[in-house]
């Protein structure tokens, strides 16, 4: 990860900025090259499915799982895949950038701001070349638009997938899946979804050994 080129840039130096992505979301790559999250540990089953898909398919792919199991975990584990470029052809010298539909639509007043602000961000994705786009409870973004009558954001994101212009991994909770996601048949069929259980024991207690440390110095206690 340390000889990969810094910042937005890929090793063909044709990758272009993307500064109104990068105002609404964070460039997760570029935070495991600096070693800033934990070792993932557990989901390969996942991940496996993950790097099959994104090397297969011009599918989006949604993880699906209750509230705190782990999806945002996963996003973090795949960046270190990508910051090392333990990935498949396809997937290196990419950028794993998340996006967070809270601040998408902050401050978005005004006729057409927020579809505005979505096909920029695309613009961005499709003249960049090298990035991997990643939502966070991709729910909210389903009936979201500006206006009454406009496109909302999910119509315009399922055309830039069904077109290949954008990769797309995106989370959700159970049952907003269910609830919200499901009944819009032509939204689901963009997507592979990826089911993300509970940990199992063992590897859930490797992830309270790694992480107790943070604890311990926080309220002052030992494990």
């Amino acid at each position: 990860a340390s000889h990969k080129p810094k910042g937005i840039m890929d090793r063909g130096f044709t990758a272009r900025p993307s500064p109104v992505l990068e105002s609404l979301s964070e460039d997760y790559t570029g935070i495991a090259a600096s070693g800033g999250f934990f070792p993932l540990i557990g989901r390969t089953i996942e991940m496996e499915q993950i790097l099959r898909i994104l090397r297969e398919t011009g599918s989006g792919i949604l993880l699906v799982g209750s509230a705190g199991v782990g999806k945002t975990t996963i996003f973090e584990g795949l960046a270190q895949l990508m910051a090392s470029e333990d990935v498949p052809r396809e997937l290196q010298d990419k950028r794993l950038i998340v996006l967070d539909p809270g601040a998408l639509v902050a401050n978005a007043a005004g006729v057409g701001t927020l579809e505005g602000r979505i096909h920029e961000i695309l613009k961005e994705i499709l003249l960049a070349g090298n990035i991997i786009l990643g939502i966070e409870d991709i729910h909210h973004l389903l009936n979201m638009r500006s206006t009454q009558g406009s496109a909302d954001a999910s119509s315009i994101l399922m055309n830039a997938i069904s077109q290949g212009t954008v990769k797309v991994i995106a989370t959700t909770t159970t049952r907003e899946y269910q609830e919200f996601i499901e009944p819009h048949e032509t939204f689901v069929r963009r997507f592979q979804v990826v089911r993300v259980p509970e940990l199992n024991r063992n590897d859930a207690i490797l992830v309270l050994e790694a992480r107790s440390s943070i604890f311990e110095g926080k309220y002052k206690v030992f494990f």
